[in-house]
Order: structure tokens, then sequence, then C-alpha cells
């Protein structure tokens, strides 16, 4: 059992997954060492579920950071996004 699951739940994001989220774009490298590929496919899952906009790419082999995100794929898909959603 959790010691503070109210602050468990209140640092998870899916708590505040609803209807209303906003649209969202998930990148995640598969060679991630600091968060797990499968952290965003969940919260993904969750907007899915409720209906929301949302993209999850895996960039092959990427880390957390670092020069694997600095491609003009990622770039493209960032851009294709933010004209989609926030350009309008």
């Amino acid at each position: 059992m959790l010691a503070h699951p109210d602050l468990t739940k209140a640092a998870n994001p899916i708590t505040y997954v609803s209807k209303t989220s906003a649209p969202t774009l998930f990148m995640h490298g598969t060679a991630d060492t600091i968060v797990s590929p499968s952290q965003t496919d969940l919260v993904f899952q969750a907007l899915q579920k409720q209906g929301i906009p949302s993209e999850r790419y895996l960039l092959k082999g990427a880390a957390h950071g670092g020069v694997y995100w600095q491609q003009e794929s990622v770039f493209d898909i960032i851009t294709a996004w933010f004209d989609k959603y926030v350009k309008g």
C-alpha cells in the first residue's frame, strides 16, 4: 500500500484526463532510460478512450534527449501537429 495515495494520484497525469483535455502529441525514444515509453502509452490510451485527438510516436534508438531529436523528420511531425491543432 502506498504511504501517500492522495499525493500519488495528484502526480499521475491520468488523473487529469477528461473529455475536455487538449489534443496531445507524444514523442518518446525507445532507448529512454529516464521515463519508460510505457508511461506515455498509458496516458495516450487514456486520451484515446476519452476521444481526445492524440498521436504517439516512438523514435527508435532515441534516449530521453539528445541528437536523435534534432532531425528533420521529428521537426516535421511537430510542425504538422501545431499546424493542425494550434494554427487551425
